[in-house]
């Protein structure tokens, strides 16, 4: 192998390194640079787009927890979805955002396990979004204000752990002066866009199963085609309800939602 410099006969002097000119081992090595410096340009590129797109997210965040509009939240994730983000920013257009929330109130209505799908959102405020696909567990805390309000007297609502579907509403009743406790066992029925219908399988009263119209009081009218109303964010509609230990999950869709209404301005 050759390591000195050699001057090829005849012709000029040129370098000679391992047998190889070094101008030809320079024009080799242009190729190799070229995709190098493209690659640092890439990664400057993702990494500037992962940076906006990380303070935008976190703005998002802030704006989900700080409550306003009657709105407060806790545990706010948000994900954009797509790249490049600074493509969809310039655009005005957010093609799709994942929104999670720990728990929230709506005037006084918990909600934990938020979920929101939003799609085609602007990117400005108030951030409208052209649909959105909601997930959420209402505490059975937050029904019983809603079934209060239908019945008239305060309940206790749980779900009946022996009866998968069920949901167990208990009182009191006052008779000749004295509380009787009385437990209606029922299935919520999905009726309308945000409207759940009572349909009773069975009644206790003092420990005994009665029917409806036995109640006393007359509080078995009531009871007969009772509906109470959750109150979902203006345009969402309620699509499927489940029972569940924790809570009466709700699934539900929404056209044109501002998502600003979910946090502060």
């Amino acid at each position: 192998m050759l390591t000195r410099v050699q001057t090829a006969p005849g012709y000029p002097s040129q370098p000679w390194v391992a047998g190889v000119p070094a101008q030809r081992r320079s024009r080799r090595h242009r190729p190799l640079a070229f995709i190098l410096t493209l690659l640092l340009a890439l990664t400057a590129m993702v990494v500037a787009d992962r940076l906006v797109a990380n303070r935008v997210t976190a703005g998002f965040e802030q704006s989900l927890t700080t409550g306003a509009d009657g709105f407060t939240g806790t545990g706010a994730h948000v994900e954009i979805h797509g790249f490049p983000f600074l493509t969809q920013f310039v655009t005005g257009n957010f093609r799709h955002i994942s929104i999670e929330l720990a728990s929230g109130s709506f005037d006084g209505f918990e909600v934990q396990d938020v979920r929101l799908e939003a799609f085609d959102v602007h990117t400005n405020a108030p951030w409208q979004a052209g649909s959105v696909d909601i997930d959420a567990v209402i505490s059975y805390s937050a029904l019983e204000m809603a079934l209060q309000q239908a019945l008239g007297t305060a309940a206790q609502i749980s779900a009946d752990l022996n009866h998968p579907g069920l949901l167990v509403a208990t009182s009191q009743v006052t008779v000749l002066g004295f509380p009787v406790p009385i437990s209606i066992e029922f299935i919520p029925t999905l009726v309308g866009y945000n409207t759940v219908r009572v349909d009773v399988e069975y009644v206790s009263v003092a420990g005994a199963q009665i029917g409806v119209d036995q109640i006393p009081l007359g509080l078995g009218a009531g009871l007969d085609d009772l509906q109470f109303e959750l109150p979902l964010p203006s345009g969402f509609s309620l699509e499927a309800i489940t029972v569940l230990p924790a809570g009466l999950r709700v699934q539900g869709h929404g056209n044109d939602i501002v998502l600003e209404e979910f946090g502060s301005n």
